[in-house]
């Protein structure tokens, strides 16, 4: 006789590019049960057409209440305002998760409103687009992804299955990381590549105006596509993560430096050696 499958509930704040991805992605495993919110009423509409099997409720507290697993899919400014409304309403047992690319204000913020008898485990799936919106929203967008878990102080060895299981479920890998390394790792892995990406772009305009830009080949085009990115999501991750952007600036204006000074000097082997090691970590990287 084949043992039953537990249906778990989740709920998904959020119904974005992010949200509506993981949406997508759990639809397509009859172990989960799906439900969503988000603050505008049109997307509701989208998510409820194009996300088969989802519930959607206009009221947060709704989809909070029943959810075994809930889930904040949401800027992570945005998450740390609503933080507080999805505590108040978390059941007993259930489990707080997200997928903001920040952790440390918002682990502060929780650890200050989780109520009892509930747990919190960060989350963060290295994967994302220039593209916004439901309707860029992809199931296959987090496979072959790694997935940063932040387990939180009340957090025991059945909150972090819970977690396991959706990121199993969408295919993702996880790594164990505690907020403080997510936050130091993450400013070098995702958002200093942002900073240098619109460093490139003000370097071309303003040098040789914006029509130059048309004649850029894929190097600068692959360099830049992050670039492209909504403005609003990336100031939160840099406000929010201030310290270790800072550091990391730190870091490649020094690297900068011995490369200025390399040219300067017209010092090939110091230029050969530094371009080598670059290709060797480029090749690594898998």
């Amino acid at each position: 006789m084949k043992a039953m499958t537990v249906e778990r509930k989740i709920a998904i704040i959020g119904l974005g590019l992010m949200g509506g991805s993981l949406a997508s992605a759990l639809s397509q495993n009859t172990s989960w049960q799906l439900r969503g919110w988000d603050i505008d009423p049109e997307v509701r509409k989208k998510a409820a057409r194009l996300i088969p099997g989802i519930e959607i409720r206009e009221e947060l507290a709704e989809v909070v209440a029943v959810a075994d697993l809930v889930v904040l899919a949401v800027p992570v400014r945005t998450a740390i305002q609503l933080v507080e409304s999805v505590a108040a309403s978390l059941a007993r047992g259930a489990v707080l998760t997200d997928l903001c690319s920040t952790k440390g204000e918002l682990e502060r913020k929780i650890a200050a409103c989780l109520p009892r008898g509930t747990a919190w485990i960060g989350g963060h799936p290295m994967a994302g687009s220039e593209k916004q919106g439901i309707v860029a929203a992809s199931a296959r967008l987090f496979q072959g992804a790694t997935w940063f878990l932040c387990p939180g102080e009340n957090c025991g060895p059945e909150h972090l299955e819970l977690v396991r299981e959706m990121v199993q479920a969408v295919g993702a890998k996880e790594r164990l990381i505690t907020a403080r390394d997510h936050d130091r790792i993450t400013a070098r892995l995702s958002h200093l590549p942002h900073l240098v990406a619109g460093g490139l772009l003000h370097n071309v305009v303003c040098a040789l105006g914006q029509e130059a830009l048309r004649c850029a080949g894929p190097g600068l085009r692959d360099t830049t596509r992050i670039a492209g990115s909504p403005v609003p999501m990336w100031l939160d991750i840099f406000l929010t993560n201030r310290e270790e952007i800072l550091a990391a600036i730190d870091d490649l204006q020094v690297f900068l430096t011995t490369v200025k000074d390399a040219l300067s000097n017209t010092d090939e082997t110091r230029l050969s050696m530094l371009l080598e090691q670059a290709r060797v970590y480029r090749q690594n990287m898998g």
